[in-house]
């Protein structure tokens, strides 16, 4: 969009290109947001360069096409979603913050017997010290998770791969107290030397959690469980040098509404964004 050996303009100033590309003319913009042409009455915008047509700023918007013009918005209002059918509603509310991951949870109880329920509603919350927090629906059933991660203190984070995906969807099925999700779907459990949560011995990566706080949401019942990493297992391979996972690589899923899964595609990694610098792909 902006010439390689220019500036960029905003309203506020300039908008550099990084360090080492030439920039040759610096303009302001006028009250119409158009750069303002050099002239002695205006030592602001003076410049030894001839300045470049404004197009060269604002390209004239793309011609109409179908698929510019394909999607017509739809407005519902709060009434709109109280009046859903309750399944469509829970489908509509859980699309609403788009993809997330999705990764089967591991817990055990007292008496030893494990659970396994997947969850996406996990993110994440501070790097110092590491933590994450899933949120925990209202408790109109018994929720095995919550209760053996309280009674614990501990529980396992383990991300889907499609291998595993339809063993995993299964674990979303109300099996009871006494049945483990584990011996139901075919998945094996494997207990790591000192921690007590057991991990999905086929996930390619997966997270020991130690429990910091639940928080109540009175609003609607739900709890958010707040957790400290405190271990991480990962396919070789999969932990990159500037210190992030190779999601991709390890073919981990996302998912949306109650039934939907994504792979993931990489689109960009982009340079730390700073005010006076455009934007750059790394």
């Amino acid at each position: 969009m902006f010439p390689e050996d220019l500036v960029a303009p905003t309203r506020g100033g300039l908008l550099r290109r990084p360090p080492g590309e030439i920039s040759l003319w610096i303009p302001w913009l006028d009250d119409c947001g158009f750069p303002r042409c050099p002239s002695a009455a205006d030592p602001e915008a003076t410049s030894p360069v001839r300045p470049p047509a404004s197009r060269d700023f604002f390209p004239p918007p793309p011609t109409p096409t179908a698929h510019t013009h394909r999607f017509l918005m739809q407005t519902l209002t709060a009434a709109d979603i109280a009046n859903m059918e309750k399944l469509a509603r829970v489908q509509f509310a859980t699309s609403l913050p788009g993809a997330k991951p999705i990764s089967l949870i591991g817990t055990t109880d007292a008496s030893g017997q494990d659970n396994l329920a997947p969850f996406s509603s996990i993110l994440h919350l501070g790097s110092s010290p590491c933590l994450l927090g899933m949120l925990s629906r209202p408790d109109s059933v018994e929720r095995h998770s919550l209760a053996n991660l309280t009674a614990l203190g501990a529980w396992t984070i383990n991300h889907l791969h499609p291998d595993i995906l339809d063993a995993a969807h299964q674990c979303s099925a109300r099996y009871p107290k006494d049945v483990s999700e584990f011996a139901a779907t075919g998945l094996t459990p494997y207990q790591h030397p000192g921690f007590p949560a057991p991990f999905v011995k086929e996930s390619r990566f997966r997270i020991g959690m130690e429990l910091e706080e639940i928080v109540p949401i009175a609003a609607n019942g739900t709890r958010l469980i707040i957790g400290r990493v405190v271990l991480v297992q990962v396919a070789q391979g999969c932990l990159m040098d500037h210190g992030g996972i190779d999601l991709v690589g390890l073919e981990c899923l996302a998912s949306t509404a109650l039934d939907t899964y994504f792979h993931l595609k990489p689109l960009a990694r982009l340079a730390y964004a700073q005010a006076d610098v455009l934007p750059r792909r790394i």
